[in-house]
């Protein structure tokens, strides 16, 4: 079990692809991935929405349990 973690963690540098966070633990196709230039910027995008709609429905929420607390 040791032996396979640390031929994992000798990958690395392969395996994960930083430009868009993902780990990929094929190694054939993580060396050739021809999504890697376009994909990046989808998914930072979609990261980037989901960050955004997360804090407004918290800041709904917030202010739904203000009103209902404190009144208008």
């Amino acid at each position: 079990r040791e032996l396979e973690c640390g031929e994992k963690a000798a990958l690395a540098d392969v395996l994960i692809h930083f430009g868009y966070g993902k780990v990929t633990t094929n190694i054939v196709e993580a060396s050739n991935n021809v999504h890697v230039t376009y994909w990046s910027k989808d998914w930072n995008i979609a990261r980037l929405h989901y960050q955004v709609s997360t804090n407004l429905s918290v800041i709904q929420s917030c202010m739904t349990n203000l009103y209902t607390k404190c009144g208008p």
